[in-house]
């Protein structure tokens, strides 16, 4: 039997376990947690901005696949297609070939020209390979093109492309590369 007014077991090993782990914490991570872990980005403390931990400016660099990636999960791709581009609710979904199926090899600048101009800037009633409606899951594709650079465009169709279609790097890289008059956009203009 418990006597009156006694501390339960759990709570007295609460206030154990709980100081225990403050000082192993303080120890190790006197800062708190740093640039880079569980996804946390720096902060230009200038400008307040977010940017990579190495200073530079989010979603800069050279590689494709990594700025294309950066731009996925930081613009809004992620909101709608979700993390793993599984997508949900009316959003679709881009895993279990259907992407590819959609803009096969060969058609990325179609899948260009359809995230630079979304739902209500697309000229036609249907886009992609497979005549999908435009519309028609019920979810409008907001136009990216007055908010990413032609090169962020490109980027992020080539990550959707390999990290959820499947699509070779290399084959991404070639089908979705820049054209070779850096003036003029992948969409001719």
């Amino acid at each position: 039997m418990v006597p009156v007014g006694a501390l339960p077991r759990w709570l007295a090993g609460l206030f154990v376990v709980i100081p225990a782990f403050a000082i192993v914490y303080a120890t190790f991570l006197p800062n708190g947690p740093n640039c880079g872990d569980a996804g946390r980005l720096g902060i230009d403390p200038v400008t307040g901005v977010a940017a990579n931990c190495d200073g530079s400016a989010l979603g800069s660099g050279d590689d494709p696949y990594t700025i294309g990636e950066t731009v996925y999960e930081t613009v809004g791709c992620a909101a709608c297609h979700g993390a793993g581009g599984a997508g949900g609710g009316n959003f679709p979904g881009f895993t279990g070939g259907t992407l590819l199926t959609t803009f096969p090899a060969g058609q990325c600048a179609a899948q260009i020209e359809w995230v630079t101009l979304g739902t209500n800037g697309w000229p036609d009633p249907t886009y992609g390979a497979t005549s999908k409606p435009v519309g028609g899951s019920g979810a409008l594709m907001p136009a990216w093109g007055s908010v990413l650079t032609v090169e962020e465009l490109q980027a992020v169709v080539v990550y959707e492309r390999v990290a959820f279609g499947g699509e070779d790097l290399a084959t991404a890289l070639e089908d979705c590369a820049p054209p070779a008059d850096s003036t003029t956009s992948t969409l001719g203009g």
